[in-house]
């Protein structure tokens, strides 16, 4: 077995790069074109949008911190963070989808509250999954 030789395979390396894949890819289509979609299609004004961004990080800056003593001291049949990491990746990608589905006939006060919410929402899961 490569671990008991103290190597690594590639195979292994590939494997665990392949984990953060599908992160990445949610992460990189979030910043590339989220703020494009609300700006030019939702119609929000772009220095309201930037401040709409940095809300929830700073919501992120508080819970990341939460979520690791939460599962540091959860104790279930299927350990610390499969829970976790299970039921969070249902709320992740519900909470992605509905970013980039915001209802239609809102208000531009109604867009931003929206988007902010659902935003926040998405960090958290995010948090509960990869924390």
């Amino acid at each position: 077995m490569a671990i008991e030789s103290g190597r690594v395979s590639p195979w292994q390396k590939m494997a665990y790069g392949l984990g953060y894949w599908a992160d990445n890819t949610l992460f990189l289509s979030q910043v590339s074109f989220l703020f494009i979609f609300y700006n030019t299609v939702m119609g929000v004004d772009p220095l309201i949008l930037s401040w709409l961004f940095i809300i929830p990080r700073l919501w992120d800056a508080i819970t990341d911190p939460l979520m690791g003593q939460v599962s540091d001291r959860t104790h279930s049949r299927w350990g610390r963070r499969r829970p976790y990491i299970l039921f969070g990746a249902i709320g992740l990608a519900v909470s992605f989808y509905l970013i980039w589905s915001p209802p239609t006939g809102l208000s531009s006060l109604g867009v931003m509250i929206y988007f902010l919410v659902m935003l926040s929402v998405y960090y958290t899961a995010h948090t509960i999954v990869n924390i």
